[in-house]
């Protein structure tokens, strides 16, 4: 018998679950429903124009799954933004600092291929107990309402927006000047495959485990010892600088 929403708990940075047990599309329904329910009570019937945005992972579903929480949000006439690609985690929190007012991420982080999750963003970082406990007492108070489309919205590209921020933020010429040496980065088949690369644009730096996989090549992808076996033989073979690895949704 699969776990019922009153399973369904906040925790640090989000719910988690196993997929096909507690983590089930009418449980994310149900948290949908309740982040719909909260946000109207937050902003009114005269919701701002892209008030929210949902963001999700590489893991097996995650996609559908965030359609499934932009469209009930769409269905409680809440406009809604589904981004049309994976991205990192930090993506989404980025996005709340100025342009929308909530983000979800559909995500499991560290955790293994079975489980996947909800992590919410606003004001730039996680959602504060406060705000998530809100959430959760309004978890299955009212039967989610379904968007009448035949199809999922329509995603927005909003990855490039993010590496550009990231572009500004660091210094990237500084560090080029000074890095003589290579650099190895393990994106463990997370999503943030490519985004390193692209923002320290340093001509030195090799990726490995960038592909697409759902089982994460067979780990977790959570970044300590056990897991890094093949970062260290890449950083010893090619004799690095150093060595980085990011996590399934590379917030570590």
């Amino acid at each position: 018998m699969a776990a019922n929403s009153g399973d369904i708990k906040f925790g640090t940075d989000g719910w988690r679950g196993v997929m096909a047990w507690d983590f089930t599309f009418d449980n994310v329904r149900k948290v949908a429903q309740a982040i719909a329910d909260y946000s109207r009570g937050k902003l009114g019937v005269a919701a701002n124009d892209r008030t929210l945005v949902v963001g999700y992972d590489r893991r097996f579903l995650s996609r559908r799954f965030a359609a499934e929480i932009a469209g009930v949000l769409k269905a409680n006439k809440l406009s809604v933004t589904l981004l049309d690609a994976p991205v990192p985690t930090q993506c989404i929190s980025h996005l709340t600092m100025k342009k929308f007012w909530l983000g979800v991420m559909v995500t499991a982080s560290h955790n293994p291929p079975t489980y996947n999750g909800i992590k919410i963003k606003w004001a730039g970082c996680s959602a504060p107990e406060t705000l998530t406990a809100e959430i959760e007492a309004l978890i299955a108070r009212n039967s989610p309402l379904l968007s009448e489309e035949a199809e999922s919205p329509r995603g927005k590209e909003c990855r490039a927006q993010y590496v550009s921020y990231l572009k500004a933020a660091c210094k990237r010429q500084l560090i080029s000047s000074k890095l003589k040496a290579p650099v190895v980065v393990d994106y463990m088949n997370g999503c943030g495959a490519g985004i390193f690369d692209e923002a320290l644009g340093y001509k030195k730096l090799f990726a490995i485990s960038g592909g697409t996989d759902p089982l994460f090549g067979g780990r977790n992808p959570e970044p300590i010892e056990r897991n890094l076996a093949q970062l260290m033989v890449e950083v010893k073979a090619k004799k690095a600088a150093a060595g980085f690895a990011f996590d399934g949704d590379a917030d570590r």
